[in-house]
């Protein structure tokens, strides 16, 4: 007996317990009180609309540029030559979009640009130059092609070297042309976009600043303080670069059918200079085709002299034959 009343007791006393606990747990703060949620959950949305609201070259979070026509980019290339340009590229360098920054860009044709590498398309931008007038390896003023590139998620220096083995490959410029390939920030593109100008030309004037007045492309390159200046800024080629450029040269030349031992002397020389190495490969070139143009001039020429004299032994017979007719018909009267 008694211990059933010593049971009934115990089992009294846990419910007691179990009742109190349960009560303290209700005088608890819940980790999701409602009145702390609120402020918290207009902060997220908040920042949620502030970030997909911001233009995506200013979002420092996400990788990629949304070029003028909202094509995403990984690179922007600006070409400055007087003619400016600024390309948007791929991840595979590829151009897909660009932008003509003044009026002299516009009278390039465009047409074929977009898909194809930056590096192609700034081959293209050398030869329309050249045949438009805005370089001339001709005569002895310097010429300049100003090549910059920031980038937005791809390794610019990949693409930087790219763009220089290219420009040292192009056999149509030649040392009279100054090539300088420079690598640029975010910051200063977004700078470039605020002051309305070329990415190159903004790094130019950032560098040479002639009485706080904007210097031409053009202008620069005739002062050799200012080049000098530029060419401290301006990325250079390796020896291992520069030798594989000189093999590929003397390779062409080959093909070509032309000695180049001369050439790979000079290569095998430790001391030699790489990049006057360069240049003097590249000078056999222009004389090749000026040879060429000269053979096409004389073929022409004669083409055209044959066409004259064609034309005058032509008019001559058919004069004896107008003669002819006027003695016969001077016969027949007489008769």
């Amino acid at each position: 007996m008694n211990k059933l009343k010593q049971a009934v007791n115990n089992s009294s006393l846990n419910e007691d317990k179990i009742l109190q606990s349960i009560l303290s747990k209700e005088e608890k703060p819940s980790l999701f009180n409602f009145k702390w949620m609120v402020p918290v959950l207009s902060l997220a949305m908040l920042l949620m609309i502030f970030f997909n609201t911001q233009p995506l070259k200013q979002n420092p979070i996400l990788e990629g540029i949304l070029s003028p026509n909202q094509v995403l980019a990984y690179a922007v290339v600006s070409v400055d030559v007087n003619p400016s340009f600024e390309f948007y590229t791929d991840m595979d360098q590829k151009v897909v979009d660009f932008k003509l920054n003044n009026n002299e860009a516009t009278q390039f044709d465009t047409q074929t640009w977009l898909g194809q590498t930056i590096t192609n398309v700034i081959d293209d931008v050398i030869r329309q130059a050249i045949l438009l007038g805005y370089m001339n390896i001709q005569d002895t003023i310097n010429d300049a092609i100003v090549v910059s590139s920031v980038s937005y998620g791809v390794d610019n220096q990949v693409l930087l070297n790219n763009v220089q083995t290219e420009l040292k490959l192009n056999t149509n410029i030649d040392r009279s042309v100054k090539t300088y390939v420079l690598e640029a920030t975010q910051d200063d593109y977004e700078e470039a976009e605020v002051q309305n100008m070329s990415l190159g030309l903004y790094l130019v004037n950032r560098t040479i600043s002639v009485n706080g007045e904007m210097t031409s492309i053009q202008s620069f390159i005739q002062n050799e303080t200012y080049m000098d200046q530029l060419e401290e800024l301006a990325e250079h080629q390796t020896s291992d670069d520069l030798i594989e450029i000189i093999q590929v040269l003397i390779d062409e030349l080959k093909i070509m059918s032309i000695d180049t031992t001369n050439f790979e002397q000079r290569l095998n020389n430790p001391n030699e200079d790489l990049e006057e190495l360069v240049e003097d490969i590249k000078d056999l070139f222009h004389q090749e085709d000026e040879e060429d143009e000269h053979e096409e001039d004389q073929i022409t020429n004669n083409e055209s002299n044959t066409e004259n004299s064609t034309e005058s032994n032509s008019n001559e017979s058919s004069d004896n034959d107008d003669d002819d007719e006027e003695d016969e018909h001077a016969e027949e009267e007489d008769d």
